[in-house]
């Protein structure tokens, strides 16, 4: 690579440094996008793929710093004397990017994840409706209505259970139905029946203005077909 002109010509990467972080960011921003790029042509994500980004992010920081490494070596051997070496800094950035190269496919499924839901980032479904519950069931993780505080499962023939940790049903009678834009689980005449209303793009649930859950799963346990 050859050396860059520059106002001084009697210093190496010192003076570059910008560059050179902007060099090295530009895999880990491939590998952060490469989630959403799958997700978005492909509708689904999963985890061998997000592996082999990984490695592919992780060669090409590696490649980048080789380059940054060259371009050094050609700048010591023209400068001879006259060559300021990078500052600790600019090692120790390059060095915590690889980390950073690694993690970056799996930091933004993460995110996709949270942004959309794993039903919908897995592929399951191409948006959260009543109807698809209706059909093949699902799990929601509630909090903040009645009878909540861990997970729901919603079958397809009408009927409702409450999960324990190990996600075996509790003997608690309950039963829901979908509506327009949400669903209701029907509990008693006393305590009264939550309806809450569905987001389509993330599976989040509220109750009014207030979040209370999530769909975590579509498909009685977590199967179901691309709905």
């Amino acid at each position: 690579m050859p050396v860059p002109r520059t106002a001084s010509r009697e210093v190496g990467l010192a003076v570059q440094e910008p560059r050179a972080v902007l060099l090295a960011m530009a895999p880990i921003l491939s590998g952060a996008a490469v989630p959403w790029l799958l997700w978005a042509s492909l509708g689904r994500v999963n985890s061998r793929e997000l592996a082999a980004a990984g490695l592919i992010s992780m060669a090409a920081y590696l490649r980048m710093v080789w380059l940054i490494g060259a371009h050094e070596s050609e700048a010591r051997r023209r400068l001879g004397r006259r060559y300021l070496a990078p500052g600790p800094r600019i090692a120790l950035a390059l060095c915590g990017g690889l980390v950073v190269a690694v993690m970056a496919p799996g930091l933004s499924a993460a995110a996709l994840i949270q942004s959309v839901g794993l039903p919908r980032a897995a592929g399951v479904v191409r948006s959260y409706t009543s109807a698809a519950l209706a059909e093949l069931g699902g799990t929601l993780n509630l909090s903040g209505v009645a009878l909540s505080g861990g997970p729901m499962r919603l079958a397809p023939d009408g009927s409702a259970h409450l999960l324990d940790r190990d996600g075996v049903a509790l003997p608690v009678a309950l039963s829901w139905q979908p509506r327009a834009g949400g669903l209701c689980i029907l509990i008693d005449a006393i305590i009264g029946d939550a309806c809450l209303s569905l987001d389509p793009r993330s599976g989040r649930l509220s109750d009014g203005g207030r979040e209370v859950g999530r769909v975590t799963s579509v498909g009685i346990g977590g199967g179901g077909r691309r709905h």
